[in-house]
């Protein structure tokens, strides 16, 4: 049962990425990058003016980041548990949207309408 979850999540991941791919500019020509952590969001605040906008839990070992700069500039990445970040896609244009209200918040919005 634990193994067919944790495929189950491997897939989830793999999945979420291969949506990307056909986005990826630069990065498609390239071999994933992959370094600490640390080291590949300092590369992206000194090269591209890149900061932390967005991020989310996928299966109990990986995190998919969205690290986004002013211009709309925008890198998506995964680290693991271990530390280990790699880019995945790249591309322009990033416009973050406000999320809808959740818990108390939606019950008092649907409460309303």
């Amino acid at each position: 049962m634990l193994r067919t979850k944790t495929l189950r999540n491997s897939g989830a991941l793999f999945g979420a990425v291969l949506l990307l791919i056909p986005q990826v500019t630069a990065v498609s020509a390239q071999p994933a990058a992959c370094g600490p952590r640390p080291d590949v969001l300092a590369w992206l605040e000194a090269t591209h003016a890149e900061q932390p906008v967005s991020y989310g839990v996928v299966g109990n070992s990986h995190v998919l980041e969205i690290h986004a700069s002013e211009s709309g500039n925008w890198t998506a990445l995964v680290t693991s548990a271990i530390g280990v970040s790699c880019i995945v896609a790249a591309g322009h244009s990033w416009t973050s949207l406000t999320p809808p209200p959740s818990g108390a918040d939606a019950q008092d919005t649907a409460d309303r309408n």
